[in-house]
């Protein structure tokens, strides 16, 4: 009789258990494609002091006259950026990424001095070629801001 009672009262706590797992499944939202996203997009602004500082590291003997310069350079490109991404325009995008991106490539030019913009080109070249491949170039940790 107690083998049966301990049986019995062993498969209704089971039991239990089970449906209390069943409903705590059925009340978690499911995640879609419509629930918003907990990641928050950083600002131009942000990026661009972001993307500065990084690139403050990578290249040696950058004045602060430069680095200044060229955090403006940055959020020119990321305003820029931000305009072409919410354009409802579809047609020409690219064209106006590589504009956006030439542009901010000339004004560093005029920035830097000529070892230091080759070394900038050689990170961006490396960069462009990592977005292409998907693999991670040499110069960056995955800390890394990313161009975009």
């Amino acid at each position: 009789m107690k083998r049966l009672t301990y049986l019995i009262s062993t498969s209704l706590l089971l039991a239990l258990f089970l449906w209390s797992a069943g409903v705590q499944a059925q009340t978690t939202p499911a995640k879609t494609a419509t629930t918003p996203a907990t990641h928050t997009e950083k600002t131009p602004e942000q990026k661009s002091v972001d993307r500065t500082k990084w690139l403050e590291k990578q290249i040696a003997g950058l004045s602060a006259d430069q680095v200044t310069k060229i955090q403006a350079a940055y959020l020119d490109y990321y305003k820029t950026m931000d305009q072409i991404k919410s354009s409802a325009e579809k047609t020409g995008k690219d064209k106006e990424i590589q504009t956006a991106r030439d542009t901010r490539n000339n004004a560093f030019k005029q920035i830097m001095n000529d070892e230091q913009y080759k070394k900038y080109m050689e990170i961006y070249n490396e960069e462009m070629n990592h977005n292409k491949s998907n693999t991670a170039p040499k110069n960056q940790d995955s800390s890394t801001p990313k161009d975009k």
